[in-house]
């Protein structure tokens, strides 16, 4: 059984103004536990929707959302989001982001000390636990939400274009950081994205919706060796995968 499993969704956007608008539409979609997907497609063809109705933030008209067997009718705890702005608790430190989640789950002190512990060493910022979100950069605010995603202890993380701020450099140091904690922790991600490259870098396999209303138009496996470095955006086989998505959006 795939630990995400979409069949048959859709979504319209009711307006009594300008009618109807069908976002998402005859959406199909299967992930196994572990993988790392990727979805690409032109800018309001539903994936910020979709992320969200898996998440259970939104409703969907039709169809079914399971995640781990269990049908998504609201929100829920076995997604995990990370978006592009960061979305952590100003009020808090890194240290108290990542531990609001498992306190409001009533995970007992012991146990959340050593979770967020844990994660804080994974992520690489042990010297900035006790830092505000002001007080740290871009780059270590996106680290600092996608731990406190892993806090929770999601099912599945579903990360809704969470680099697209970042310049370059920074965007290229966050998708091989995203990676390195991917292998440690075996997580199952679900990674929408405009970039093409970033895409192909990072997933099994890259999915490509239709314009509105989206749907799967294709979906790619990326057979690229693993582990990745950025030599490998350098090679024939990259490329051509990366010409091939592009022209199918």
């Amino acid at each position: 059984m795939p630990i995400l499993n979409v069949v048959e969704l859709k979504k319209v956007f009711r307006d009594s103004k300008r009618g109807d608008v069908v976002a998402i539409d005859d959406f199909n979609l299967r992930i196994r536990k572990g993988e790392f997907v990727s979805i690409v497609g032109r800018s309001g063809c539903g994936k910020t929707t979709l992320l969200e109705m898996m998440a259970g933030l939104q409703k969907y008209d039709s169809g079914q959302i399971f995640v781990d067997g269990n049908l998504v009718s609201g929100p829920h705890q076995d997604c995990g989001m990370v978006f592009q702005e960061y979305a952590l608790f100003p009020w808090l430190t890194v240290k108290g982001n990542l531990e609001f989640g498992p306190r409001v789950r009533g995970i007992d002190a012991p146990t959340r000390r050593r979770t967020v512990e844990n994660l804080i060493r994974m992520v690489g910022l042990h010297a900035f636990a006790g830092h505000y979100p002001h007080e740290i950069s871009g780059g270590m605010k996106q680290l600092v939400a996608l731990a406190r995603a892993l806090a929770n202890e999601p099912k599945i993380i579903l990360m809704d274009e969470p680099f697209a701020a970042m310049d370059p450099q920074t965007r290229e140091s966050m998708q091989r950081e995203l990676l390195k904690l991917w292998h440690q922790t075996g997580e199952t991600i679900l990674f929408v994205t405009h970039n093409v490259e970033e895409a192909i870098f990072l997933a099994d396999r890259v999915v490509v919706m239709t314009a509105r209303p989206g749907k799967v138009k294709r979906e790619i496996a990326i057979t690229l060796p693993r582990p990745r470095d950025d030599g490998l955006r350098m090679s024939p086989q990259f490329h051509e995968l990366e010409d091939s998505i592009r022209r199918m959006i």
